[in-house]
């Protein structure tokens, strides 16, 4: 049996004012606060090892915590197997193999698993460590220095204590069908 949680990931605009500008609705809408017109942006993320990944907006997600993976033979390490979901199979990764971070034990695998469409892609599921949260960006800066950063990640934020990283899940999804 699967248990399904839906949520609706559209970034949600609080307002301080009855007045918006265009840059600020503009800057809402792309990810970024406009300091002056007291206005927070939320967003979800999820989390994998220490890695804290924004979702964008226009992804539809739905989270389980149960699946029947179905294993297939000389496929990469990072590929869990396939599931099949209302007659949709799809593959599973699991995150942490993708980006080679080492679980500290076999007690840390967690069965938090998200189904993410993209408008361009076949669903795909992500097993991560926990299911998406919401947070304030109003306080978050982009980080100057992107070294070293696969193609698929658009910036770097951070608020002092927490670290986040917006990527192009688009060009994720896309490596995924490449191999």
């Amino acid at each position: 049996m699967e248990t399904i949680e839906k949520i609706t990931l559209n970034q949600e605009k609080v307002k301080g004012n009855s007045t918006t500008s265009f840059t600020s609705t503009l800057n809402s809408k792309i990810g970024l606060t406009n300091a002056v017109s007291n206005e927070t942006v939320r967003r979800f993320y999820y989390t994998v090892g220490q890695f804290n990944i924004l979702i964008e907006a226009d992804l539809k997600v739905e989270n389980f915590t149960k699946l029947s993976i179905n294993k297939v033979p000389n496929i990469p390490a990072y590929n869990l197997g396939i599931v099949s979901i209302r007659g949709v199979i799809m593959p599973v990764i699991d995150m942490h193999s993708f980006l080679e971070i080492k679980k500290q034990n076999s007690n840390s695998i967690t069965n938090n698993y998200m189904m993410i469409e993209h408008k361009d892609y076949a669903p795909i599921i992500f097993r991560t460590d926990n299911l998406p949260s919401m947070i304030n960006l109003d306080k978050f800066t982009q980080s100057k220095n992107l070294k070293n950063t696969p193609n698929w990640v658009k910036r770097h934020l951070n608020d002092g204590n927490t670290s986040l990283f917006d990527i192009k899940h688009s060009e994720l999804l896309l490596r995924f069908t490449q191999n």
